[in-house]
């Protein structure tokens, strides 16, 4: 009997859909991660709304609608449309502040997280670690572009956009 308890919550969990059972540990963020991302931007955030697709189960997921300020990688321009599916820890119901951030994110498929290709690119974010959506300050645009470009770590830029 002590063998089978542990063994029929660990079935339970795996089939549970809710938010406590999707990460059995947060991770911290390792800034050297933005790395993966496909595009990083500074970028003016326009509007953020949540929006539930009628034709998808469980997908709400928030929209950024951003004016990119400076691309510093990916070739992103203008006004664009990134989702956001922030399944670890729940979506904010109302704009993060403030209105100018640094923002990395990928180009998704329809197969990403059961959700239609209208909106194509999506906030980057590392399974059960934090999006990478930092608050931002132009002060530090040479020292992204130079982190981004490998002329510097991004350690000597970590505490800048932590704070």
């Amino acid at each position: 009997m002590n063998t089978i308890r542990p063994l029929l919550i660990a079935f339970i969990a795996l089939f549970w859909e809710s938010p406590t059972f999707a990460c059995a540990m947060v991770k911290q963020q390792v800034i050297e991660d933005i790395n993966q991302a496909d595009f990083i931007v500074s970028a003016n955030v326009e509007k953020y709304e949540l929006v539930q697709h009628p034709e998808y189960k469980n997908a709400e997921f928030a929209l950024f609608t951003i004016k990119i300020d400076r691309r510093f990688k990916g070739n992103l321009a203008g006004i664009q449309h990134v989702r956001w599916h922030n399944s670890t820890f729940g979506l904010p119901q109302t704009r993060p502040n403030p209105q100018l951030i640094l923002l990395a994110g990928n180009f998704s498929s329809d197969s990403d997280e059961g959700l239609p290709q209208i909106y194509p690119l999506q906030v980057f974010q590392i399974s059960c670690s934090s999006a990478f959506i930092f608050p931002y300050d132009r002060q530090y645009e040479e020292q992204v572009w130079r982190a981004v470009n490998g002329l510097i770590s991004w350690d000597t830029l970590e505490d800048a956009l932590y704070c």
